[in-house]
């Protein structure tokens, strides 16, 4: 009897490990396709010309972001 059950045990063990490995990966393919695909170049030329301004909230970032602005961006 306490083989059975010892065995029982250890395929539901195995059963619930091997549940929560096809969760995992199921949730890596989906992270992975699609919030990570790579955006083709077409997509950045197609903005025309632009520029990322760090610290554009005070002091010399805010100040060449107004500048920027005023000549009509980048």
């Amino acid at each position: 009897m306490g083989d059975v059950l010892e065995q029982f045990f250890i395929l539901t063990g195995l059963l619930v490990c091997l549940a929560c490995l096809a969760k995992c990966v199921r949730f890596s393919r989906c992270v992975l396709l699609n919030y990570w695909k790579v955006l083709p170049k077409s997509f950045l030329r197609s903005m025309g010309q632009w520029a990322v301004i760090t610290g554009a909230g005070d002091g010399i970032g805010k100040a060449y972001s107004f500048e920027s602005g005023l000549q009509g961006g980048v």
